[in-house]
């Protein structure tokens, strides 16, 4: 008797643990931003005295089963993406900026008992969602040493 007593208590304590490291290993952080990806800049426009270099994109993407994927969060994965990208394409010491020319949030949601994919905006808003994967495509621009 005291052996079952002791397995179960053994299977109810592994079993808590193993529940607590399964929910922090599914849930979602945004992409980090790299050293090579600090000190780049966003620019609302094109800016002046510097030389466009191409076009480079950022992504960031959860799986349905994360938990605290948001737009939001998407995005700013994106965007340490795209600034990480820029850094290891340009190199160092180099000022560089970014024109974003495009940006598009892929969505899930269920609407009429089927569940659809597609950009965010095409849902209703009353519509809850799961949020997929988040694309940034910019423009670089190279503007002298640092």
């Amino acid at each position: 008797m005291k052996k079952i007593i002791f397995l179960v208590i053994v299977c109810g304590v592994l079993f808590f643990f193993v529940g607590c490291a399964a929910q922090q290993l599914l849930s979602y952080t945004p992409k980090s931003l790299e050293p090579h990806g600090r000190g780049i800049t966003i620019a609302s426009s094109t800016p002046y005295n510097c030389r466009i270099l191409g076009e480079v994109e950022g992504k960031d993407s959860s799986s349905a089963a994360m938990q605290g994927a948001t737009l939001e969060k998407l995005r700013e994965g994106a965007l340490n993406d795209l600034k990480n990208e820029a850094g290891a394409a340009v190199g160092n010491n180099r000022r560089i900026m970014l024109r974003i020319t495009n940006e598009a949030s892929i969505c899930q949601g269920v609407i009429k008992g089927a569940l659809k994919e597609g950009e965010c905006r095409m849902f209703p808003s009353n519509i809850a969602l799961s949020s997929i994967s988040y694309r940034i495509h910019a423009e670089i621009f190279e503007c002298g040493e640092k």
